[in-house]
């Protein structure tokens, strides 16, 4: 998957380090703007496939709980919910914002994937 989003990368890891890059300097710099310098201790990821970004995540933040909602759980619930569609059509912006999460943005990370962070008010 990285080289078909990184077609240009001269190979697997060159692409891999692109994404994982643009992904990860994404995360920490809407930390370092929100944060006042805290720990991360919990990180949601949602669509992660196969879990690598959240082994990554696991890695990269220790000491965070993570928590995944992989597309087979999206998958499972199609089957069993009828409005899912709904749902693929979420303004999950809006939705963030409207569930009391500041700081909210949305970064495009490469040409197929968006990173959206938020920041819990204390």
């Amino acid at each position: 998957m990285m080289r078909r989003t990184i077609p240009d990368a001269s190979s697997l890891e060159e692409a891999n380090e692109i994404v994982r890059g643009n992904w990860l300097n994404a995360i920490e710099q809407h930390h370092q703007q929100y944060s006042g310098n805290l720990k991360i201790r919990d990180i949601l990821d949602i669509g992660c496939s196969v879990g690598v970004s959240t082994r990554f995540l696991a890695d990269k933040f220790p000491s965070a709980k993570l928590t995944e909602l992989s597309p087979v759980l999206f998958t499972l619930m199609k089957s069993t919910e009828p409005f899912l569609d709904e749902y693929y059509l979420l303004d999950l912006e809006k939705v963030v914002k409207d569930a009391g999460f500041v700081n909210v943005q949305i970064i495009l990370t490469d040409p197929r994937h968006r990173t959206l962070t938020a920041t819990v008010p204390y």
